[in-house]
This record gives structure tokens, sequence and C-alpha cells, in this order.
């Protein structure tokens, strides 16, 4: 689905799982987190400045599906604040704006989800006629939470993608279940190309080319680093002769033979393995790679899905692949980029010293 498909949806109330979560509440189901439509929210404080419905509607497509999940719950939680203080929520004065970001600091939120609020707010509150989250005591503020819990890293160091590939190795594509080759699939384009769950997702035989040695994917939807005067660049996927077990291009020739006859008339490339056979979400993707990550031993109760991004460049930086192919291959424009969060010390095995000498 396009990411600017769904503006007459509502905001998902949607937090994050697990230990991680940042709104600092257990995961709900779906039909939960609509109960709370956000939209209107953001609606309402545009036409507050003067702005008509009209263009109220269409501003609120300016924010990706994600963005608007992600910021949905903060601004769900600063309107039960402001209603609990009888304070409008869309004219709140500055000490409220700082008084609702204490309470998420003291409900134990990291920096990185105070941040978060920060910007949810920052799209329908105004402090001197700016956005609040650029007032100098919204920022000063910011930076005392940095000082008393400054972010670290998700990882500090990530899983041998040697291991992963190992267990790839080991299901031999002409022979194994619809669902180990899905699985295989989407691990090995997740590690050959250092791309992320949503663009897997976005893959389209519509906008296939294919070549005697090498596929290549075309995107007419958005994807995370789309921006005016950015073209998408396409995912090509290259043969590797030298062992055929882990050809990408090789599982996927037969992944396109073995649903030919389950798709019917979906165009998407990545369907289930189970009928309906229709093309699948980008969770389902994340979900399709923590499974085969477990299945080669990674621990997923610390390494998520998009870990394989960091593990895929990492290897590549410790193999000496230039900086520049890293950057292009996984579509970033800055080495900081890397550098920060995704350059990670890959984790040894206890007997990879031993190996080494007696290989």
């Amino acid at each position: 689905m396009s990411e600017s498909e769904d503006s007459a949806q509502t905001f998902d109330v949607a937090c994050a799982k697990g230990p991680g979560n940042q709104c600092g509440r257990s995961p709900t189901s779906h039909s939960q987190e609509a109960e709370t439509d956000s939209l209107p929210t953001v609606r309402y404080c545009f036409t507050q400045r003067g702005i008509s419905d009209d263009a109220a509607k269409f501003l609120v497509k300016s924010w990706r599906k994600g963005t608007r999940k992600q910021y949905a719950c903060y601004l769900t939680r600063w309107k039960k604040f402001c209603s609990q203080r009888k304070v409008d929520f869309s004219l709140p004065s500055l000490a409220d704006v700082l008084d609702f970001l204490l309470s998420l600091v003291k409900a134990g939120l990291s920096y990185s989800s105070v941040h978060t609020a920060r910007c949810a707010l920052s799209t329908i509150v105004l402090l001197n006629d700016q956005p609040c989250g650029s007032h100098p005591m919204v920022s000063r503020f910011l930076k005392a939470v940095f000082q008393e819990n400054p972010p670290v890293p998700k990882y500090l160091e990530v899983w041998s993608v040697k291991d992963v590939l190992t267990f790839l190795q080991s299901l031999q594509t002409m022979f194994i279940s619809l669902k180990e080759l899905t699985i295989k699939l989407v691990l090995l384009v997740s590690l050959t190309t250092a791309q992320r769950g949503q663009t897997l997702h976005l893959l389209s035989l519509n906008n296939m080319t294919e070549k005697k040695s090498d596929i290549t994917f075309h995107f007419a939807d958005l994807v995370k680093q789309s921006k005016p005067g950015r073209l998408t660049k396409p995912l090509v996927l290259k043969e590797y002769s030298v062992d055929r077990r882990v050809c990408v291009v090789t599982v996927l020739r037969e992944y396109i033979r073995r649903t030919a006859d389950l798709r019917g008339s979906e165009k998407k490339l990545l369907i289930t393995y189970i009928k309906p056979y229709k093309a699948v979400s980008r969770d389902t993707v994340s979900r399709w790679i923590r499974t085969g990550l477990a299945q080669a031993g990674i621990d997923t109760n610390v390494f998520a899905a998009h870990s394989t991004r960091a593990a895929a460049t990492s290897a590549a930086r410790q193999a000496s692949v230039p900086i520049r192919t890293i950057l292009d291959k996984a579509d970033w424009s800055s080495e900081h980029t890397f550098a920060s969060f995704y350059d990670k010390t890959i984790v040894a095995r206890d007997n990879c010293f031993a190996e080494a000498i007696l290989q």
C-alpha cells in the first residue's frame, strides 16, 4: 500500500511493542488503537489558525503513515493531559508543554521517546508563532533530558552474517516447503541489499526486469528515503554463481515459479504461503525475517528484523567494501548515519579463534 493512500483514515494509536514501548503502555489490538481518532485533532488545530477545512485535510497528507502512527499515541496522551488540566490542547502555555514532557520523563520514557513527543506536539501547538518544539525553553528541556538519560544504541554489537548463511545453505532451494523458501528469500534479499522490510514488501512483479545474471525491481510507491527531488533507486539482485545455495537470484526464480499458480492476479512479489495467497504487509515480512533468524540461532529477543541492515553493512565494512559502495547500497546519503547507527562490532563465537587457526 502506498504511504500516501490513507489520508482519509485515522491516525492509528500505535504504541511500540515490548520493552521499548515508547508510549509507556502495553500493546493493544488494532480496534482498541483506533478508538481514539487523532486525525481530527490535527485538523482542528489547523483550522484554529484560520486554515480552511479542505486545506487542513490536504496538509495531513504531508505525514507518512508510519509518522502518523508514531505521533498518534503522544497526541492522545497530550489531549488527556490537557483535559485533566482543563486546558485547550491547541492553545497551551509554555508551562503546560514543559509539564507534559516532564510527565513523560517521570513515566520512564527514553530521550528518544520524549523527542518524538516533542515532534508530535510541534504539529499542532504554536508558541510565539513557531512550532513549540523550536521554542528555546523546549530545546533546553530536551538537552536536560539528554543529560539525565542519554540515548544508547539499540545494539552495541550484531550477529555474524556467516551464521545465518550457514543456515540458509542447509535449506535446499528445490526441495524445501514454500514457507521455508519464503523465509530463505526474504533473508537473502535483506542481507544482499541491506534494505528495510518496508522496501521488500513493496516489490512488485509489474516493476521487475529480468536479465541473465540479475533481476531489477523499480518502485512505484514511496519508500522511507523518498523525498522531493530524489529518485528512489531500483533494487538490483545479482547472481552469485560461486554458491547457488545462497544465490538470491536462484532462490527468487524458484519462488516466482512456485507461486505462479497460487497468486492469481496478485502482482506484489511476496505473498502469504497459505491461502488466500495475498500480498503481505511489512510487519509480516519482518516476522518472517525474525523467524529465519531464530532458526539460524540468532537471539530474536535481542535482535529485531531490522538488525539485518546493520549485520549486512557491518560485514561489508569488515570485508573492506568501500564506504561509498555501502552507502549507495543501503541508500544512505551520509556516512554519519552508517557510523552512528549501523556500523557494529560483529559478535564472535566462542570457538572462532580455534576455527581460524585450524582453517
